[in-house]
């Protein structure tokens, strides 16, 4: 971790702040306090610099994407130590259950009519990343974009069982930010 905290050290500092923060106003919704280490795992992965630079320099993106949807071998080595302490973090936070949303863009109109296919009634959907979803559906609506061809992204509504508020300790807190943690996530697609 010392050398992301070095790389994005404006995520580390936000982790310092709010651990001192929750030093004086202890979190209700934590079995047990985190560790400056474990915000940072949780400031970072919510640190999302897509409006400042190209995806492909994402940390977000290159994390769920490269490093748990492809599964590129080196990627996933290099994040392991990464991965580890932010599942201990996310374990100290207490499950939430309840309605979420999250927001998708597509590029394409067939990218549209490709994820229609995969998403009938009945279907189980298993996603190989962290999930990230907001209880707030204009945050989730902020998300997609307009593209050409007329197609717009997708909203998805889901029913929580177990996601992981982590809007306090996020470098976004107004996205009021829940994650499911469990690799790969399971929903079933319903009316």
């Amino acid at each position: 971790l010392a050398q992301l905290m070095q790389i994005v050290a404006g995520a580390w500092s936000m982790a310092l702040t709010i651990h001192e923060k929750m030093s004086r106003q202890p979190d209700p919704d934590v079995t047990t306090p985190l560790s400056p280490d474990e915000i940072f795992t949780i400031t970072l992965y919510s640190f999302d610099l897509g409006h400042l630079h190209p995806a492909k320099e994402n940390f977000y993106f290159f994390f769920n994407k490269v490093a748990l949807r492809e599964k590129e071998r080196a990627v996933v080595r290099a994040v392991e130590p990464y991965l580890a302490v932010l599942h201990a973090a996310m374990a100290k936070l207490r499950p939430r259950a309840g309605r979420v949303f999250r927001g998708i863009s597509l590029g394409s109109v067939a990218e549209a009519d490709q994820l229609k296919a995969q998403y009938e009634i009945g279907t189980q959907v298993n996603w190989n990343s962290l999930v990230s979803t907001s209880s707030d559906p204009q945050v989730a609506d902020a998300f997609q974009k307009q593209v050409a061809g007329g197609a717009t992204g997708v909203s998805f509504v889901i029913e929580a069982v177990c996601a992981r508020d982590i809007s306090k300790y996020s470098s976004l807190p107004n996205e009021s930010e829940l994650v499911f943690v469990d690799l790969p996530s399971h929903f079933l697609v319903v009316p």
